[in-house]
């Protein structure tokens, strides 16, 4: 899903389309936008779901979920996560962790074409001011900036692991239309659900698809997901997103990133923060498969003497404004997935 990211996105991105989830369409006027946010338009989402259709695209809510009989407690709940999604970016300090990572790509029949794991030290370095975002980066033992397998190895590049938490910043909450799905008892925590809207969205995310040795073209994304806010403190907790519509015109059926979090306590400081301790990205796209699981233990604060013993990585370019009608667009570094046309093209199965 993405280049080393400035929007600490997703990897969470890679987001996701569940089965069933981008159909039918409600009826809905036309929207002067970029012509890439047109297909998102209309798009029926989660927000929408019945109770019945709710339940079959998200099994994980089937068996702990008491749902909400009106949504008169939702303003207050966005508000509370709010804050605290914003007091999450302002005072996150710089923090490594070892990452986990396996990737595996099969084909639609479930065969294996093949399967990768890999360890890094993964470096998640805090904004400046009021900046909604992250940069990450990963090194070797040797303190040399590294990375999963990607496109060129036929394998999915996903990265950015709190992209789900923008969605849900003061900021950008106006971009997303809200519901308040209900509550659930182990543990105890508000689940509510978003979808980012095609005519306000301005925090829109990249996959970019490879051929066999380059990139071949990029195209923007919107999501919509669920995410578990714990009732007692309202930190989110879980997430799961997916993409706003199947991307059926270049062969994406489904984008689906699930984040399991962790509460985290650094010596000497009062705050406590939720960090993603696993995060898997699985994308159906032409006939293929691909999965990208990331593990995460061991956070400690990333300080200037650590940063020192190792080849500080170059922080590459923002990616191009190529699109914009007008308003502020951004593309958002980070919230990108890389997935390659033939796999099997480019190694062999294992």
């Amino acid at each position: 899903m993405t280049n080393l990211g400035r929007q600490f996105a997703a990897f969470f991105l890679l987001i996701g389309t569940g089965a069933g989830l981008s159909a039918p369409r409600a009826e809905t006027p036309e929207v002067q936008l970029m012509p890439e946010l047109q297909a998102y338009v209309g798009a029926r989402s989660v927000v929408d779901l019945s109770p019945a259709e709710l339940l079959r695209s998200y099994p994980e809510l089937k068996n702990n979920l008491i749902p909400a009989p009106e949504e008169s407690e939702l303003p207050g709940i966005l508000r509370r996560v709010g804050e605290n999604v914003e007091l999450f970016f302002r005072h996150l300090p710089n923090t490594t962790s070892v990452e986990d990572v396996r990737q595996e790509v099969r084909r639609s029949d479930g065969s294996v074409v093949s399967r990768s794991s890999s360890r890094f030290d993964y470096l998640m370095l805090s904004g400046y001011g009021d900046s909604v975002g992250l940069d990450e980066f990963r090194t070797n033992r040797r303190g040399e900036e590294t990375g999963p397998l990607g496109p060129a190895s036929g394998f999915m590049f996903t990265s950015s692991c709190v992209w789900h938490l923008v969605h849900l910043h003061p900021k950008h909450q106006a971009e997303s239309r809200f519901r308040y799905i209900g509550k659930t008892s182990k543990p105890e925590a508000h689940v509510i659900a978003f979808a980012q809207k095609p005519e306000d969205a301005k925090q829109v995310a990249q996959i970019g698809v490879w051929g066999a040795e380059s990139l071949r073209y990029e195209i923007a994304i919107l999501i919509q997901g669920i995410a578990w806010v714990d009732a007692a403190t309202f930190q989110v907790v879980r997430a799961r997103t997916d993409l706003l519509a199947a991307r059926t015109d270049i062969g994406l059926a489904r984008d689906t990133t699930e984040i399991e979090c962790a509460e985290i306590h650094f010596e000497g400081m009062e705050r406590t923060f939720w960090l993603p301790r696993e995060v898997t990205v699985t994308s159906a796209f032409r006939n293929f498969v691909y999965s990208n699981r990331h593990r995460y233990s061991g956070y400690r604060i990333f300080s200037v003497e650590t940063w020192e013993k190792i080849n500080p990585p170059v922080k590459p370019e923002p990616p191009p404004q190529h699109f914009g009608d007008g308003r502020e667009w951004r593309l958002v570094k980070g919230g990108r997935n890389h997935l390659v046309t033939s796999p099997n093209q480019l190694l062999k199965p294992r």
